[in-house]
C-alpha cells in the first residue's frame, strides 16, 4: 500500500548534493527523508480510527495507531525513502488490517469461482493519504532545511 508522490524543487541542492561522496550525499539524503517523514507519521497517528472499546476477535484499541513507524529504505546508489508504516508492514503481524481500514474492503468469505460476490462493502478510513497531504508542504521544506544545514556544515 505505498502512496508515492514526487518532490520538486530541489534540484539546485541536488546538484551540491551530486558534487558530494557518494556516501556523504546518501547519509544527508537519507537524514532529510527521514525528519521529513516525522510530521507524516505525528499527523497518520492523530487520523488513525481507534476503537472506543475492545472487542472480541480484534487487537486492542489503538494498535494500528501505535504500530505506525518510519521505514528508511535505500535502493541502489540514489534511490533512498522513508515511509510511514505499520511496524511488521503491511498485511503482516498483529496490525495486518492497516491498509484494509485505508484502502476498505469486503467482509466475508470470497465466493467460489462462478459464484457472485455478495460480500458487503467496508467503507476505506484513510488516515495516510490524507495525513501526507496535510504534511506535504511542511515536509518539503523540511527536506530543504535539513539537506541545506548538512551541505552548510561540509562546504
Amino acid at each position: 500500500m505505498a502512496m508515492r508522490r514526487a518532490i520538486y524543487g530541489l534540484e539546485p541542492l541536488l546538484e551540491k548534493l551530486r558534487k558530494l561522496e557518494d556516501e556523504k550525499s546518501r547519509a544527508i539524503a537519507a537524514q532529510a527523508m527521514h525528519a521529513a517523514a516525522e510530521p507524516v507519521l505525528e499527523r497518520a497517528k492523530e487520523l488513525a480510527p481507534v476503537l472506543d472499546e475492545a472487542l472480541p476477535g480484534h487487537a486492542p484499541p489503538g494498535t494500528l495507531r501505535d504500530s505506525l513507524v518510519i521505514k528508511d529504505k535505500t535502493r541502489g546508489k540514489r534511490r533512498i525513502s522513508s515511509s510511514v508504516e505499520t511496524k511488521a508492514g503491511n498485511y503482516k503481524g498483529e496490525e495486518y488490517y492497516g491498509a484494509f481500514v485505508e484502502l476498505g474492503h469486503k467482509q466475508g468469505k470470497r465466493p467460489k469461482s462462478g459464484e457472485s460476490d455478495a460480500r458487503a462493502e467496508v467503507e476505506p478510513h484513510p488516515y495516510l493519504e490524507p495525513a501526507f497531504d496535510e504534511t506535504v508542504d511542511r515536509s518539503l521544506s523540511i527536506v530543504k532545511q535539513t539537506v541545506a544545514s548538512e551541505l552548510a556544515k561540509i562546504t
